[in-house]
């Protein structure tokens, strides 16, 4: 059993799901589900992925919802059904889920709309980025050893 915040987004869950092979009852706010969760969670991978690759129409045909709707409603339905496997002592399956919304679902949703590029397309800006960093790095680990000195403060070995 699934717990959704509004009807409208247990309705749209239930399309997930329904979409993915497994059968989903609506009631209220609440979401029952049963299925191979292997065909849920390669459903929810493949939409990620679109996403991801900014192919948000194929989504809409999909669902006839907005990718990011699609996503977030993922994301809520993974939330929860994490928990109702850690109460039914499933602990990897679990796992599993968690790493799923967090490894692609949190990805595709928050990357959503920026295009993808290989770093030797922008190795310039990468090698500016890291000696810039290990220069403020430095400049600021400097400053703080000066300002313990000023208090007369010593690193001793």
């Amino acid at each position: 059993m699934l717990a959704t915040p509004g009807e409208v987004q247990a309705s749209q869950t239930a399309l997930l799901f329904k979409k993915s092979g497994a059968q989903a009852l609506v009631s209220g706010t609440d979401v029952k589900i049963s299925g191979d969760l292997g065909r849920i969670l390669q459903n929810a991978l493949r939409d990620a992925d679109l996403m991801y690759a900014n192919n948000s129409v194929a989504i809409k045909e999909k669902y006839g919802l907005e990718g990011r709707r699609v996503l977030f409603n993922w994301w809520t339905a993974a939330r929860e059904l994490e928990k109702a496997l850690k109460q039914q002592k499933k602990f990897k399956e679990a796992k599993i889920v968690a790493e799923l919304k967090k490894k692609a679902i949190e990805m595709a949703f928050n990357y959503y709309g920026i295009q993808p590029q290989r770093i030797s397309e922008r190795w310039g800006i990468v090698l500016f980025a890291l000696i810039f960093y290990v220069v403020y790095t430095l400049w600021y680990g400097f400053a703080v050893m000066y300002m313990f000195e000023g208090w007369g403060m010593q690193l001793e070995h």
